[in-house]
């Protein structure tokens, strides 16, 4: 592929030097701007009596000058055109959203931006949505989302710490991207199982080396294990009509099982078409399995207890914030302007945690300094209470969702 890709880029190449070489071309080049008048003849200066200088020719045409710049614009799309063309030779796609599949028994799709940040997880089976209940993933770095979710698997029974194979795989249009954010998992969970003594394993599926560690670019073995699966054409998809990455080519594969689709009907999909083409179909059983999360949580005083404070906690900590903020821009001062403004962004009924409604009632009448003292002191004690509350609304909904598995044989 890399041999016939050189060949067509040389012979673009040298296409291109002939046509620009052809002195005919030139000619018609020439005659089309000169012979339009975008250009023309100006003479040399002549001086005249009181010392002012005429050129004697008409000049520069500026009704000329829309062609000059059509002529201008089309070399410069020719331009972008070819670069975008050697670049996608080269194998050099624009980014996408990256598309990650995480699998042990439950089995995770993880979306990510440009950026690596987590915009969407999803279960795409019964047991994932257990594991996934309860948890807050967006937001965080794809490598943190996805050491999260293993050690999930692993508290809850699913991941076998001393021999169970994680196994994922990244998509992106751009392969690059696509080995970067798979080699960033793999080593991420390889220092999970390390920091635990865990003996687990982790592998990317795109790559044929079954010993592989993640960097298939670098790993001698993982080079010639993928060279090899290339040539093979049940393997990779990037021969055919419509060229793919590695891992879009595997995601494909699931696709074709699932859907019924052509192979390359769902190569010709995009990356987020591909990834809801393969993923839509367990749609309604892992909707159920929510459903029956969200009446065993309502029906648990102690968990919806300890969700609510932990909110009422976190709002106040973020209001605290935004206040202290404010208090930076008063230069010391604080009008009954100022303080009602503080008043405002601090307002909330807190149900759970009323205590708080006291305490501000007893400082907003406090000095400026005072003022901010104080609610340092408060930010500081209630991000304590907010880690403390977290750990507790941890283990409830541990405790709730082991308690859910071993219902799910009725399901």
């Amino acid at each position: 592929m890399v041999m016939k890709m050189k060949k067509i880029e040389r012979g673009l190449k040298n296409s291109a030097k002939r046509m620009f070489d052809d002195a005919a071309v030139k000619e018609r080049i020439r005659a089309e701007l000169c012979g339009n008048r975008v250009f023309e003849e100006v003479a040399e200066p002549v001086a005249i009596a009181g010392g002012r200088t005429v050129r004697t020719g008409t000049g520069f045409d500026a009704k000329k000058k829309i062609t000059l710049i059509t002529a201008l614009v089309l070399i410069a799309c020719l331009a972008v055109s070819l670069t975008c063309y050697f670049m996608l030779a080269r194998g050099i796609a624009p980014l996408s959203d990256t598309y990650i599949a995480l699998d042990i028994n439950p089995s995770f799709g993880i979306t990510a931006g440009e950026d690596d940040i987590v915009t969407e997880v999803t279960a795409l089976n019964e047991d994932a949505a257990v594991v996934l209940y309860g948890m807050e993933l967006a937001g965080l770095t794809v490598d943190e989302a996805v050491t999260k979710i293993v050690a999930e698997c692993e508290l809850l029974g699913y991941l076998d710490a001393e021999d169970d194979e994680t196994r994922i795989l990244a998509v992106n249009s751009n392969s690059a991207k696509e080995s970067a954010v798979a080699n960033g998992v793999v080593s991420a969970l390889g220092r999970l199982f390390r920091e635990n003594a865990w003996g687990a394993s982790v592998r990317n599926i795109a790559c044929a080396n079954p010993s592989c560690t993640g960097h298939c670019d670098t790993d001698a073995a993982c080079i010639a294990a993928n060279q090899a699966a290339a040539d093979t054409e049940d393997y990779d998809y990037t021969y055919r009509s419509n060229p793919a990455t590695r891992g879009k080519s595997l995601l494909a594969e699931a696709a074709v099982s699932v859907s019924g689709l052509s192979e390359d009907s769902c190569l010709a999909l995009s990356p987020a078409e591909l990834w809801a083409t393969a993923s839509g179909y367990v749609a309604d059983s892992v909707n159920r399995v929510v459903d029956e999360l969200e009446t065993a949580f309502n029906s648990n005083p102690i968990l919806v207890r300890l969700s609510r404070t932990f909110d009422e906690c976190e709002h106040f900590v973020k209001s605290l914030g935004e206040a202290m903020d404010y208090l930076t821009q008063c230069d010391g001062k604080l009008t009954d302007a100022d303080r009602e403004a503080i008043r405002s962004m601090l307002a909330y009924e807190y149900e759970y945690l009323p205590d708080i409604n006291a305490i501000l009632d007893i400082v907003m009448d406090s000095l400026f300094f005072d003022l901010m003292g104080y609610f340092q002191d408060l930010i500081a004690d209630y991000r304590t209470k907010l880690a403390e509350f977290a750990e507790e609304l941890d283990a409830a909904f541990t405790d709730m969702k082991t308690a859910f598995i071993a219902t799910m044989t009725s399901f």
